[in-house]
């Protein structure tokens, strides 16, 4: 009997490129098209302060508990599995790739110019976008927004000069909605006729 695969969607891009909406979106119609599946936004995974000065962002505690959260979910009966969060390169997401062995992973970077990526920040600075429990971004102040969007776009220019992503998708004048549709197409995910 074949080892069975999971379709496994990464979606990953600077902060407040919209992951997060993007990536629930698509599970939310993966879930109304009848189909059982699993969603997990990375931040939330890694609430752990003051964090390691080795591993700043948390990826190793990240990791761990996704590896440890997979066993369940698959047991449950998941048919895929979809993940939002920032990735600085690929031995971080091979990092995480171990914790999901059965998984054919799709990495697909989200991308927005520097004037939307700022529009977004400070979006999400006065509260607007979803309510995400320990957003460090809300309540704070403009400039310093600002320049958070200064280094976000940088990041971002980093990751198109890595070229780190299976796909990207254009998100600039995109709603959450037309990011999912844009993710799918772009990504043709999941193929779950031949999965689990």
């Amino acid at each position: 009997m074949a080892a069975t695969v999971t379709p496994l969607l990464w979606v990953c891009g600077p902060r407040a490129v919209g992951k997060s909406w993007a990536g629930y979106e698509i599970f939310t119609q993966l879930q109304r098209d009848g189909y059982r599946g699993a969603y997990v936004d990375l931040d939330q995974l890694g609430f752990c302060r003051p964090a390691d000065p080795a591993d700043p962002d948390n990826h190793r505690i990240k990791a761990a508990n996704l590896a440890a959260l997979w066993p369940t979910f698959r047991a449950a009966g998941a048919r895929y599995l979809i993940l939002t969060g920032r990735v600085p390169d690929r031995a971080t997401v091979d990092r995480y790739a171990a914790g999901v062995p059965d998984a054919a992973l799709t990495l697909c970077r989200l991308r927005v110019g520097p004037d939307g990526l700022t529009e977004r920040i400070l979006s999400r600075g006065r509260g607007g976008g979803p309510p995400i429990p320990g957003d460090e971004l809300v309540g704070r102040p403009e400039d310093e927004l600002r320049r958070l969007a200064e280094r976000e776009a940088a990041h971002a220019a980093e990751l198109d000069r890595a070229g780190l992503g299976d796909v990207r998708v254009d998100t600039d004048g995109l709603t959450v909605a037309q990011t999912a549709r844009a993710v799918r197409e772009r990504t043709r995910w999941p193929r779950l006729d031949h999965c689990g």
